[in-house]
């Protein structure tokens, strides 16, 4: 299943996207390069740890190529999602975000960022891609 937050333009044939092959993994995404980016002893770094994720490998969920049949196969999504939220009240920056990513800990395909490109990146090519618009 494909997914796509409400602020996304596609700009591109979305088959490209479609036709990623997930390897087992419970999504492919693209990296989040705002906390890509962070030191690990930044204030981002270590609330990204706290939440159990891992900054290099922290994806934005705004564009996501979902493997529903791996997915479901953690059990239920939603009592695991809640129990995420009951321990990380105060550390959640952005989340269904953050949720996701520490759900879906190391069986993420992280792929190129044109399936997910922000406006404003004045060096971004936004043709043949998915532009986010925040």
């Amino acid at each position: 299943m494909i997914y796509l937050d409400c602020d996304v333009l596609v700009n591109m044939d979305i088959r490209d996207l479609w036709e990623i092959e997930t390897g087992g993994n419970y999504v492919a995404a693209v990296v989040d390069e705002g906390l890509r980016k962070q030191k690990l002893f930044s204030v981002g770094g270590l609330m990204c740890w706290i939440n159990c994720c891992k900054p290099s490998a922290y994806f934005n969920s705004g564009v996501l190529l979902m493997n529903l049949a791996e997915i479901r196969g953690m059990g239920n999504f939603f009592a695991l999602s809640v129990e995420w939220f009951k321990y990380h009240p105060h550390t959640s920056e952005f989340g269904d975000q953050d949720a996701l990513n520490a759900l879906f800990f190391g069986k993420v395909k992280l792929i190129d960022s044109r399936f997910n490109r922000h406006k404003g990146l004045e060096d971004s090519d936004l043709s043949n891609s998915i532009i986010h618009m925040i």
